[in-house]
């Protein structure tokens, strides 16, 4: 356990300095939903954890409280089927300037949906998720994230144009039950 976490406090500021970091939450037992920010972007992932070694059923569509989509500037950035344990983490990534991710969140009351991976979500509870791994990367980048216990780790190299990525899964550190997710790419 000593050598696990050894190893988790070394990666801190090679996750800290990474292109790309994404931090997951649990919306269902296997859907997740990921924040990245960076000065700039936001990234928003999509992620499905199953056997399949393939996943096309991504979706993230917003709608106000009439039934009607709202659009953001989102552009699909990176899709990712990456192989952990016994299963696969499908992600999908739309990238946003932080002022269309700000909109985003405005925009999303507790009389919006969200429909992600065909279930539908409040879209007030979106955002609590949102703002709540906003915090836990915050406190995960300056060291003070606590109870971080059983941590796996995952790293696949370059290959071809896919980036360097590192893959870490953690127990939730305040509920103790699930897991938290963070991804990074270089």
């Amino acid at each position: 356990m000593k050598k696990i976490l050894f190893i988790f406090l070394t990666l801190i500021p090679t996750l800290a300095f990474a292109q790309s970091t994404v931090y997951f939450g649990n919306i269902s037992k296997k859907t997740s939903i990921g924040l990245g920010l960076d000065k700039a972007t936001a990234i928003i992932s999509i992620m499905e954890t199953n056997k399949k070694k393939t996943f096309d059923d991504y979706e993230l569509v917003m709608y106000n409280m009439d039934g009607e989509a709202l659009t953001f500037s989102m552009d699909v950035d990176t899709i990712y089927d990456l192989k952990i344990d016994k299963t696969y983490a499908h992600q999908k990534d739309y990238k946003m300037s932080i002022m269309d991710y700000q909109k985003l969140k405005r925009a999303l009351d507790s009389q919006s949906t969200v429909k992600i991976n065909g279930n539908v979500y409040n879209g007030a509870s979106i955002v609590g998720l949102l703002n709540s791994l906003e915090t836990e990367q915050r406190l995960f980048l300056a060291g003070k994230l606590q109870n971080v216990n059983r941590v796996s780790l995952w790293s696949w190299g370059r290959n071809g144009n896919r980036p360097n990525v590192e893959f870490m899964r953690f127990v939730h550190p305040q509920s103790q039950k699930g897991f938290r997710y963070i991804r990074s790419r270089r």
